[in-house]
């Protein structure tokens, strides 16, 4: 048997088109604007807390949530979700310029 062969037979096959990543199932359906492996490690820092940040912003608006019960519930200080807000709008603010 070939080395070839071998290596394909032996070794699970990783499609990341039609395995995705934890930010979508497969890259055709995939938001980012590059893939995350071609990425610094900080660009995928800033996208997950974008994401997060979204993720509080919503269930406060779904659940009514005061900003200090949703310290309490994320296990943070109310100036942290502060300033995690005023994230979430200087970020908005600069997508509709």
């Amino acid at each position: 048997m070939a080395v070839t062969e071998w290596a394909t037979k032996s070794l699970p096959m990783f499609d990341p088109k039609a395995d995705g990543c934890e930010f979508s199932p497969s890259c055709f359906t995939c938001p980012l604007p590059q893939c995350k492996h071609d990425m610094e490690p900080h660009e995928i820092q800033r996208i997950r807390t974008a994401a997060a940040d979204d993720e509080m912003l919503r269930t406060m608006e779904e659940e009514g949530l005061t900003i200090a019960e949703v310290a309490e519930r994320e296990g943070q200080y109310v100036k942290t979700i502060h300033r995690r807000l005023a994230r979430i709008r200087a970020r908005a603010s600069r997508e509709r310029a």
